[in-house]
């Protein structure tokens, strides 16, 4: 599989667009399953905490719930990726065991911009490495997550800044790991695209 997307078809309209691209556009049904796939895997890894792992810090655990919102981002368009940073946000909120998740302002207000600054993150790099904005797209969602609700969460008076220290390295290991799972995730999703989409032009 190629690791950029061009495509040779200079005659097509959409001939230079990305599988995602192109599902986007001409997937609008497949993007809403999409859309409610990866929200409820979102609901679902908060519900049942199956994606926070409790660690003896001040956020009380690491998380990879916003993982779903950054593919969300990426395969779906921005749009999507707000739509499930919503379901992202609101699970945190309805299930916080820990004070400063109980504000709205900080519990859902920043992962509205998780899936979207991922989105924006994948096309900075779509079309010169698909690997490398994936991982990049993963690292910027990632980033994003822990500086805006960080950020908050010391504006609103829950956290002091010094703090942010203690969060340091659990942020490394969430940035980690949500490279490859988008990378991995976001590749097989290509694949399955590129498939489809030729399979309609034959």
């Amino acid at each position: 599989m190629p690791d950029t997307w061009q495509d040779d078809a200079a005659d097509s309209e959409d001939a230079n667009l990305d599988p995602i691209t192109r599902g986007q556009q001409l997937l609008s049904t497949q993007t809403i399953v999409m859309i409610g796939l990866l929200g409820a895997i979102t609901l679902f890894l908060a519900i049942t905490r199956l994606g926070d792992f409790p660690l003896p810090n001040i956020t009380g655990a690491a998380t990879i719930v916003h993982v779903p919102t950054i593919l969300a981002g990426v395969l779906g368009g921005p749009g999507s990726g707000l739509l499930v940073g919503l379901i992202f946000g609101g699970g945190s909120w309805v299930t916080a065991s820990v004070p400063m998740f109980t504000d709205p302002l900080v519990a859902v207000l920043p992962r509205l911009l998780v899936g979207v600054l991922a989105y924006v993150g994948w096309s900075a790099f779509k079309n010169r490495s698909t690997t490398f904005a994936l991982g990049f797209a993963g690292w910027v969602g990632t980033v994003a997550n822990t500086v805006l609700v960080l950020t908050m969460a010391i504006l609103r008076g829950y956290l002091p800044l010094g703090a942010v220290v203690t969060i340091i390295p659990q942020s490394l290991a969430e940035q980690v790991i949500a490279i490859m799972l988008t990378i991995v995730v976001g590749k097989a999703y290509l694949t399955v695209m590129e498939y489809a989409y030729k399979r309609g032009r034959d």
